[in-house]
């Protein structure tokens, strides 16, 4: 039996994942890289224990009188025990579908043959959900679905813990899209500044034709909040957290933030400058 680790654990977060098959085949590489190393240190554990394991069988099957029946029992068990070691690192993919609420599960590039690409809601790529007392356990599981793309990781050593957060980031940097900012801390803030300006000029343009400053205060601020709120609203439609498509360049949040870009273009050029101009004026 190994030694008592103290468990290291990691996790990493991204709000907005957006890719296409190759993609996932990627994902799926580094979840595997990350395997490899795993199940390398249960493999090498296993080296380790066998005069303790021989020791213990020869007390157990000293029964056994015919050397070589003994030697092939033995053989079989420790086969029996790599192939246990394997199966527990082995990769399983789960996709889910809206459609009739489908479920694929297996290995990875069965599933994503198998499932309609389009109509995946969440993914789930794993490794390491079984135990052997044997050998250290190591667990992997990366989430991508409504919510966010998330992995979590555990192992007996803080080495693996760095080198799965490390390749599991590079990952998901490279599926984050343009506008991920959006849906973080500093697309509050832009949003917030473009509603704190419209009302900036709409204030102006309430003082030129004479209204009270305190009724115009109370008018203003309930502007802002409203448009920062219808704001927050609109980049929450148009922004979803996980999208898999066939071709990256016609993800949905691509294509209504530049029907958006447009728009607000638009009114930029035939409202908010002339109005400005004709405030200054």
């Amino acid at each position: 039996m190994t030694d008592k680790k103290q468990e290291a654990r990691g996790e990493v977060t991204q709000g907005i994942w957006v890719g296409d098959p190759d993609a996932l085949y990627r994902l799926v590489k580094a979840v595997g890289d990350i395997r490899d190393y795993a199940r390398q240190q249960q493999l090498a554990e296993l080296v380790d224990g066998i005069a303790t394991r021989r020791g213990k069988f020869d007390v157990d099957y000293a029964w056994e009188a015919d050397d070589e029946s003994r030697q092939r029992r033995w053989l079989a068990l420790e086969a029996n025990l790599r192939s246990e070691v394997e199966s527990i690192s082995a990769i399983t993919m789960k996709a889910k579908q809206k459609r009739w609420s489908l479920q694929h599960s297996g290995e990875p590039q069965d599933v994503i043959a198998d499932m309609d690409v389009e109509d995946v809601t969440e993914i789930e790529i794993a490794f390491g959900e079984g135990y052997n007392s044997l050998v250290s356990k190591y667990m992997l599981v990366v989430t991508l679905d409504e919510r966010r793309a998330n992995a979590q990781f555990r192992g007996p050593e803080p080495i693996f813990v760095d080198l799965a957060a490390k390749r599991l980031e590079e990952e998901f940097r490279r599926q984050r899209p343009w506008y991920w900012w959006l849906d973080e801390g500093p697309g509050a803030l832009v949003l917030l500044a473009m509603a704190a300006i419209t009302s900036a000029i709409l204030g102006v343009w309430m003082f030129n034709l004479g209204f009270p400053p305190i009724g115009t205060t109370g008018i203003l601020s309930v502007v802002v909040v409203g448009l920062f709120s219808l704001a927050v609203w609109g980049v929450r439609k148009m922004v979803k957290s996980f999208e898999l498509v066939k071709d990256e360049s016609q993800a949905a949040g691509r294509r209504r933030f530049k029907i958006a870009g447009i728009v607000i273009a638009w009114v930029a050029a035939t409202i908010v400058i002339p109005l400005i101009l004709a405030l200054v004026a």
